[in-house]
């Protein structure tokens, strides 16, 4: 299995500990484009209608996971890619 692979099963897995770093990676690498303001980072596909939208999280003493509503919609968003690929 692929490192792209390992991360990805490994985030469907646990969606409640994933750290926004690893997120970012595997949407870049589904071919998402990305832009940002602020925290706020906003995912588009031109094979997909919509955007899906990651809040990384920020700040001392809070957790360093990602909500994970926003981790389940971005997985969402990737089998959608995968579905139109096959």
């Amino acid at each position: 299995m692929a490192r792209k692979e390992k991360l990805l099963s490994r985030i469907q897995n646990n969606p409640h500990q994933v750290r926004f770093e690893d997120i970012d990676k595997v949407m870049r690498q589904a071919g998402f484009g990305e832009r940002h303001s602020g925290s706020h980072y906003v995912y588009s596909h031109p094979q997909i209608p919509g955007v899906v939208t990651i809040v990384r999280p920020h700040g001392k003493g809070g957790t360093q996971f990602v909500a994970p509503i926003y981790i389940k919609k971005a997985l969402a968003a990737i089998d959608q890619i995968e579905e139109l690929e096959l």
